[in-house]
C-alpha cells in the first residue's frame, strides 16, 4: 500500500534540495526559486535552539554564511562595467599573455559591496534596502563543507573529486579539446575568468574579493593544483573539523557550545525580559549578539530534544491512562445543570457544560500532571529535577490507586464494578509510574555512586561515565538519533557527489567529460533515469531492523508518531477486552429473553419471539467473526502507519509529491502547522471507529446468514450475487476475445465489427447494472470503514469538496507534523544548523567571502544544472518588498 517507484540520481538530489528550501522558508508566499532569507535563518535558530538575535542582523547573518549576492538586483544595463578584461588561455598559450586591464572603462564607477545591497543606479530609481538570501547553490556549498574537509586527507577518496572539479573548472576557460592546464599559475585574472565563466559577474567585479580568493589558495604565483584548490575550499572552515566529530554520539549544539540544549539558559548568554533592548545595548558591528531562551526541551515533540524516546512513550501512556481513569472516576461531577426550560434545551445545556468542563479538566490535568512529570526527561546532567519529578509521579499514581483499588469508597467500588476496564487502566498506570520512577531515581543514585568511586584508579564508575552514555534503565537515549543524523548527512552528501560524478563520466567508459555542455547533456539524458521500488511494508521494516533507514536516509520517527503507535496498541488491547465483555453481556441478555419467552402463556407471540430472539450460539459466532475481522484490521492499520510515514517522507524528498512548486503547499500545510497537536487523539479515535465498525459489519454479515428471520432472504440474495458474478465473468471473457480481434490500444483494427460489438456490449451491460450497484456499495463501504482508521493517507480526492470545504483533513494534519519534524531534523538541515551555530559562535574566524566564493565555484562545476536555481535578476519596483 505504501510502496512507490522512487526516482534516484542527480535529479532526485536537486528535488531534495528544493524540499529543504521549502521547509526553511517562513514567509506567507513561498519563493519558488528556493531561496532562504536571513529572517528564515533567525527563526530557525530560535525554533530549534532557542537562540534569539536582532531582526536587524538578519541580512548581515545571511551574508556572513555565504548569501552576499542579493536576490533582487538592478537590471544588467543599470550596472557599472567590470574592471577586468575577460581573458582566455589554453594549453598552447603562454600564461604571460594574460594581461590585467587596470583602467576602468569611461563612465564606469567602482563597484562597491554596498551597491549590491542598495541597488543604486543612474536611471532615477530610488535606493532601498534589498533583503539577502541563500539560494540552492549557496546552501549546497555549506552542505559540502564536511566533505571538502575530508579532501585535506591525502588518503581520502574525496581528493579525486577536488581534482575532477578543478580540471573541469579550468576547461571552462580554456580553448583546447582536452581541457585546461593541469596546473596553472594563480592570479587575479585567472580567478576573474573562473568567476565570469560561471556567471558570477558581481563577484568578479569585487576587486577585494578576487584578491582574497587568490590569497586563500596560496597567493599569486602559486600553482593552482588539487592541494591549493582544497586549501582554498577549506582554509576558512578548519574550525569545523576541530569542534565537530561527525560520527560522535552527540548533537552539534553540544559539540559547539560544550553543554546540552537544556542547559543553554543556565550556561549560555541570556538577557532580561526585554531581549531586543538588551541585545541592542551590547551590539557590536563585528560580532553577532544572541541570547538563549527557554525551549521546554522535555516537552519538545517537534525536535525530540528530551533525554529518552522510550521514556517519552512511557510518559504519554501514563498521561493517557491517568486522564482516562480520572475522567471515568470523577466524570459524574462534570454534569448536572438544573434548568427549568424544556427537556431538550436542558439536555443541550448539560452537554455543553459537560464537554466544556471535560476539556478544561483534561487541560488542567495535563498542566498539573504531565508537565511536572516530564521534567524527569530533561537532558540536563546537573539538575535534580528527575528526583522531584519522580516524587510527583508516584504521588499522582498511588493516590488514585489507593482511592479506587486498595481502600475504595462505596461510589468508587461501584465504578470499578460497572466499568470492566477501570481496574486494568489503573493497574497499567501504576506499572508505568513504577517504571518511570525507577528510571528517574537511577540518575541521582548513579551520580552519588559515581562520586563515591572518584577515589578509584579509573576515576569514575561504569554506570555514569557521562550523562549521555549512561545506560538508561528502561529507555533508548536520543543521542543515538543525533549520531544517526550525522551519519545520514555524510551518506547523503557523498551520494549527491557520486551521482554528479556519474554524469561527468562519459557513458560506457571510465573517461570524464570536461566540458560543461557534455555534462549537461548527460544530466538531461541520465539525470532522472534511475528508479527503485521502495517504502513497501517489508522494505521499511527490514531497513528499520538493519538501521540503514536511519544511517542512509536520516529518517527518524517523531515522538508523536511513536506515541500514537503505542496508543493504538493499547487501544486495540482495551477494545478487544471490551468487545469480549460486551459479547458476554449480550449472551446473558439473550438467554434471559429466551427464558422469559418460555414462561409466556401466549403461544403465538412466543413462537414469533423465539424466532426473532437470536440463539446464544448465533450471537457468539457472529461476535467472534466480527472480533477477528476487527483485530486483523487493527493490526494491519498499526503495521502500515510507519511504512506509510516513511513513504510520504521519501515522496516529498524526491519530488514525487511537490512542495516548492506546489501552489497550494502554503495553504494546505504552512499556514496552520500548529494543528499537528490533533494527531495523537486522531490516531486513537480513528482506530477505535474503524475497529468498532468492522466488528459490527463482520458480525452483522455472519448474523444475517444464521438468524432465522433473515436466513431465507440472504440465501436468495446470495444466489442472485453468484448468478451476477458468473455472468459478469462470462462477459469479461467474451469482451476479451472481441478486444483481441477488433481493437488495439485506442484504435480499431476492424471498425465495422468493433462498432457492432460495442453496441451489443452496451446493451448487455444495461442488464448487468445491478452488479455494478452492489459491488460499488460493498467496495465503498469496506474501503470507508478501513480508511476511517488511517489518518496517514488521503482517502477522498482533493477535489471532493463542497465549495471550499474539504471533507478529509486529518491526513493533512498528519503531514504537517512530518514537515515540522523534517524542518528541524532533516540531515541536511541538521548540517546547515551546525554551520549557522559555528558562524554564530566563532564569528569572522569561520566562513569568509573568499572561501564561500571558491565553494560556490566548486558547486557550480560539480553540479552545473543548479545554475537554473541561481537567484533571478529582476528590476526593483517601489513596492517590491519581502513578505
Amino acid at each position: 500500500m505504501s510502496s512507490f517507484i522512487m526516482p534516484t540520481g542527480a535529479s532526485a538530489d536537486i528535488k531534495e534540495l528544493e524540499y529543504i528550501a521549502a521547509l526553511q522558508q517562513t514567509q506567507k508566499v513561498i519563493r519558488t526559486d528556493g531561496t532562504v532569507s536571513g529572517a528564515d535563518i533567525l527563526l530557525f535558530l530560535k525554533s530549534k535552539y532557542g537562540i534569539v538575535m536582532l531582526d536587524s542582523d538578519a541580512d548581515r547573518f545571511s551574508r556572513a554564511v555565504g548569501g552576499f549576492l542579493p536576490a533582487k538586483v538592478e537590471e544588467e544595463s543599470a550596472k557599472p562595467s567590470g574592471w577586468l578584461k575577460k581573458l582566455k588561455f589554453g594549453g598552447k598559450k603562454n600564461k604571460d599573455d594574460a594581461v590585467v586591464d587596470t583602467e576602468k572603462p569611461t563612465g564606469a564607477e567602482e563597484v562597491k559591496e554596498e551597491d549590491n545591497y542598495d541597488g543604486a543606479d543612474n536611471a532615477g530609481m530610488k535606493k532601498k534596502r534589498i533583503p539577502l538570501y541563500l539560494d540552492i547553490v549557496q546552501m549546497l556549498s555549506l552542505l559540502m563543507i564536511p566533505q571538502l574537509l575530508l579532501a585535506d586527507d591525502e588518503n581520502s577518496a574525496d581528493q579525486d573529486v577536488v581534482q575532477r572539479v578543478l580540471s573541469s573548472m579550468l576547461t571552462s576557460i580554456g580553448d583546447t579539446e582536452s581541457g585546461g592546464l593541469e596546473e596553472v599559475e594563480l592570479s587575479e585574472a585567472l580567478v576573474w575568468n573562473l568567476l565570469m565563466s560561471r556567471g558570477e559577474k558581481i563577484l568578479a567585479e569585487d576587486k577585494e574579493l578576487v584578491k582574497a580568493m587568490v590569497e586563500s589558495a596560496g597567493g599569486a604565483g602559486c600553482k593552482l593544483n588539487k592541494e591549493s584548490f582544497a586549501k582554498a575550499l577549506t582554509s576558512d572552515v578548519m574550525d569545523f573539523k576541530k569542534h565537530i566529530d561527525m560520527t560522535s554520539p552527540t548533537d552539534v549544539f553540544q559539540d559547539i557550545w560544550g553543554f546540552h540544549l537544556a542547559q543553554s539558559v543556565s550556561k549560555g548568554p541570556t538577557c532580561d525580559s526585554k531581549i531586543e533592548d538588551a541585545l541592542k545595548e551590547k551590539n557590536d558591528d563585528n560580532q553577532f549578539q544572541y541570547s538563549f531562551v527557554k525551549t521546554a526541551t522535555s516537552l519538545d515533540s517537534a525536535l525530540g530534544s528530551f533525554r529518552s524516546f522510550t521514556y517519552q512513550l512511557y510518559l504519554w501512556v501514563f498521561n493517557l491512562t491517568f486522564l482516562l481513569y480520572v475522567n471515568i472516576g470523577y466524570g459524574e461531577t462534570l454534569s448536572g445543570i438544573n434548568c427549568w426550560h424544556s427537556h431538550f434545551m436542558c439536555d443541550i445545556a448539560n452537554n455543553i457544560w459537560f464537554w466544556f468542563t471535560l476539556g478544561l479538566v483534561f487541560w488542567v490535568t495535563a498542566a498539573l500532571v504531565f508537565i511536572p512529570v516530564s521534567l524527569g526527561n530533561m537532558n540536563d546532567p546537573d539538575s535534580w529535577l528527575p528526583l522531584i519529578s519522580s516524587l510527583c509521579l508516584l504521588g499522582y499514581s498511588l493516590t488514585g490507586y489507593i482511592n479506587f483499588m486498595v481502600h475504595p469508597t462505596e461510589r468508587a467500588q461501584e465504578i470499578v464494578d460497572s466499568f470492566v476496564l477501570y481496574g486494568p487502566l489503573m493497574t497499567l498506570n501504576l506499572v508505568i509510574s513504577v517504571i518511570l520512577f525507577v528510571d528517574m531515581v537511577s540518575y541521582p543514585i548513579g551520580e552519588f555512586w559515581n562520586k563515591r568511586d572518584d577515589a578509584k584508579e579509573d576515576g569514575e564508575s561504569y554506570y555514569l561515565s557521562s550523562f549521555e552514555s549512561r545506560p538508561y534503565t528502561f529507555g533508548v537515549p536520543t543521542f543515538k538519533l543525533k549520531s544517526d543524523k550525522k551519519l545520514a548527512a555524510i551518506f547523503k552528501t557523498s551520494r549527491l557527489i557520486n551521482n554528479a560524478l556519474q554524469l561527468h563520466k562519459k557513458p560506457d567508459t571510465d573517461k570524464y567529460a570536461l566540458k560543461e555542455s557534455e555534462v549537461m547533456r548527460e544530466y538531461v539524458l541520465r539525470g532522472s533515469a534511475h528508479e527503485e521500488n521502495t517504502a513497501s511494508l517489508v522494505w521499511t521494516w527490514k531497513n528499520i531492523w538493519s538501521r540503514s533507514l536511519f544511517w542512509h536516509e536520516g529518517i527518524w520517527f517523531h515522538s508523536r508518531l511513536l506515541v500514537g503507535q503505542v496508543t493504538m496498541i493499547i487501544t486495540t488491547c482495551l477494545i478487544f477486552a471490551l468487545m469480549i465483555h460486551v459479547t458476554s453481556n449480550m449472551v446473558d441478555t439473550v438467554e434471559e429473553w429466551r427464558a422469559d419467552i418460555v414462561d409466556d402463556s401466549m403461544s403465538s407471540a412466543s413462537e414469533f419471539a423465539s424466532k426473532a430472539i437470536p440463539k446464544k450460539g448465533d450471537v457468539i459466532l457472529s461476535s467472534i467473526v466480527g472480533i477477528s475481522v476487527s483485530m486483523v484490521v487493527a493490526i494491519t492499520l498499526i503495521s502500515l502507519q510507519i511504512p506509510s510515514t516513511v513513504s510520504t517522507i521519501l515522496k516529498y524528498r524526491t519530488g514525487v509529491m511537490p512542495t516548492l512548486h506546489d501552489p497550494f503547499f502554503t495553504a494546505k500545510y504552512r499556514n496552520n502547522a500548529d494543528l499537528m497537536f490533533y494527531n495523537v487523539a486522531n490516531q486513537l479515535y480513528a482506530l477505535l471507529g474503524s475497529m468498532l465498525l468492522f466488528w459490527f459489519l463482520g458480525g452483522l454479515a455472519v448474523f444475517i446468514y444464521i438468524w432465522e428471520l433473515t436466513r431465507d432472504g440472504m440465501k436468495a440474495l446470495t444466489a442472485l450475487c453468484i448468478g451476477l458474478v458468473v455472468t459478469i465473468l462470462m462477459k469479461m471473457v467474451v469482451v476479451g476475445e472481441f478486444r483481441k480481434r477488433y481493437n488495439q490500444a485506442f484504435h480499431r483494427t476492424n471498425p465495422a465489427a468493433a462498432n457492432v460489438v460495442a453496441l451489443l456490449m452496451e446493451s448487455w451491460q444495461l442488464g448487468l447494472g445491478a452488479g455494478v450497484a452492489l459491488s460499488r456499495f460493498a467496495i465503498f463501504l469496506l474501503a470507508a470503514a478501513f480508511w476511517l482508521g488511517r489518518i496517514d493517507e488521503v482517502f477522498l480526492a482533493e477535489n471532493v469538496r463542497i465549495g471550499t470545504y474539504a471533507f478529509d483533513l486529518l491526513p493533512f494534519h498528519f503531514r504537517k507534523e512530518i514537515f515540522v519534524y523534517e524542518a528541524h531534523t532533516h540531515p541536511y538541515i541538521e548540517r546547515l544548523g551546525s554551520m549557522y551555530l559555528m558562524k554564530l559562535k566563532y564569528g569572522d574566524t569561520f566562513i569568509n567571502d573568499a572561501g564561500s566564493a571558491w565553494r560556490r565555484l566548486f558547486v557550480n562545476v560539480l553540479v552545473p544544472w543548479t545554475a537554473k536555481m541561481r537567484m533571478k535578476r529582476r528590476s526593483i519596483s517601489e513596492g517590491d518588498e519581502e513578505d
